[in-house]
């Protein structure tokens, strides 16, 4: 099985080899050099393309970059040019910099080309990139700590400063099960970033692991319905095990982000000047906060339903994972649907059946809602209610979400619909 790279956050207490001004300054210059090193890199590599292309138009043969005289590659020309212009900041930042602008643009290039997108750009907040090899966590009398490279060699030793910053981490259990295992070498350590969040700052570790072995089979599958009284229900083909995640905790934080909005909107006509004498930002900034709010709920939600899932589809040995298409949400659910970032949720979800070789696969949602799960009638009037299920044929009654999650489970469910459907249609015609 292939290994998996995780990412886990970490808030920088405080640094142990340093005081916070001195590191955060250096922090701070460094994602500068990182921010521009970045840009400049992109830029230096359309120009190349553009003088490449005017090259072979004028004279009917390719361009090396080798034939310019400014070095073997682009690449060492650009981390050659990173490193003048920033002597302070670390070379392996600058280099993974000059590596991920590189990467970004090749991945982008036809599209550029073809005038679809415009020249990629970074924003002044990109992550600071540290290599694995000069990072290393450690524990200490109960306090983890990390040491990463920040500064080149000759401006440390010029200015008195230290190359490498150890700072202190402030994590949950979760986060420190994940730290122990990198300390012990059950997970390896990859190459990380340093990230700015407002005012404080994060080591974003990255690891690698190989996935647990379970004994799953690819003919029992778990299927998934999203939707509002719950907001999500599975199923599996094999049995009649069934998991309720109810949408209740969904609404209530939708309707209290609603109303404080609507509050704060309603508040800005008339707020005092320390709102809206220091201009729109600031007077929007309590509404920002609001929706960031809602945003992280909304991801640590999805994190929490994804894992439970997930863990039900181990309990009953599933090696798949049926889900709804929801490309089409909008025709389908409701409004309150469109807002919820389901994508997110089937990412994650893919994310973590991936850790344990689940296969996840996306099918139509089409009349799932309306098919008898016990003798495949398809009708519409078979759903009684928002909750309520009863065929018309075979009265086979049950919980109308569950019937849903129960057809997704059906492995080849869209074939079988079809089928149903062409039946259907064909009795209507000789009757007719």
């Amino acid at each position: 099985m292939e290994s998996i790279v995780k990412v886990m956050k970490y808030e920088i207490v405080c640094p142990v080899n340093s005081d916070w001004d001195t590191m955060g300054k250096y922090l701070r210059d460094v994602q500068y050099a990182v921010w521009k090193t970045s840009n400049i890199s992109i830029q230096m590599m359309w120009d190349y393309q553009n003088f490449s292309f005017g090259y072979k138009t004028r004279f009917g043969k390719s361009l090396k970059f080798s034939d310019l005289g400014t070095g073997k590659s682009q690449s060492s020309d650009m981390y050659k040019k990173a490193i003048d212009d920033f002597p302070y900041a670390s070379s392996s930042s600058l280099n993974m910099a000059v590596q991920k602008a590189g990467i970004r643009f090749n991945k982008m290039k036809p599209d550029i080309l073809k005038g679809a997108v415009s020249i990629p750009s970074f924003k002044k907040d990109i992550p600071i990139p540290i290599r694995a090899p000069r990072t290393y966590i450690t524990k200490e009398a109960g306090d983890y700590l990390i040491k990463f490279a920040l500064l080149s060699q000759s401006f440390a030793k010029e200015n008195g400063v230290p190359v490498n910053y150890i700072v202190k981490t402030r994590t949950k259990s979760a986060g420190k099960a994940i730290l122990d295992r990198i300390i012990s070498g059950e997970y390896t350590l990859c190459d990380s970033e340093i990230l700015r969040k407002g005012r404080k700052w994060y080591v974003c570790v990255a690891y690698k692991f190989t996935p647990e072995q379970r004994r799953l089979s690819k003919e029992n599958v778990a299927g998934v319905d999203v939707g509002i009284a719950n907001a999500a229900v599975v199923a599996v083909n094999s049995g009649w095990d069934r998991l309720y995640i109810e949408g209740g905790e969904i609404n209530a934080f939708r309707k209290r982000v609603e109303h404080r909005r609507k509050q704060l909107l309603r508040q800005g006509k008339y707020c005092g000047n320390g709102r809206r004498g220091r201009g729109r930002k600031t007077k929007l900034r309590p509404i920002e906060t609001i929706s960031e709010k809602a945003a992280n709920f909304r991801k640590t939600t999805n994190h929490k339903y994804a894992r439970a899932i997930v863990n039900f589809a181990l309990k009953n040995s599933c090696g798949v994972i049926q889900m709804e298409d929801l490309s089409s949400i909008s025709e389908k659910k409701s409004a309150f649907l469109k807002t919820w970032p389901y994508h997110d949720l089937q990412t994650k979800i893919k994310r973590k059946a991936a850790e344990y070789g689940i296969e996840v696969r996306l099918i139509s949602p089409k009349y799932t809602s309306q098919r008898c799960s016990k003798c495949g009638h398809i009708a519409e009037g078979n759903r009684k209610s928002q909750a309520e299920f009863k065929c018309t044929l075979c009265e086979f009654e049950t919980h109308a979400d569950y019937n849903a999650a129960k057809n997704i489970s059906t492995p080849g469910i869209e074939t079988l619909i079809e089928n149903e459907l062409a039946r259907v249609e064909m009795e209507r015609k000789f009757a007719g």
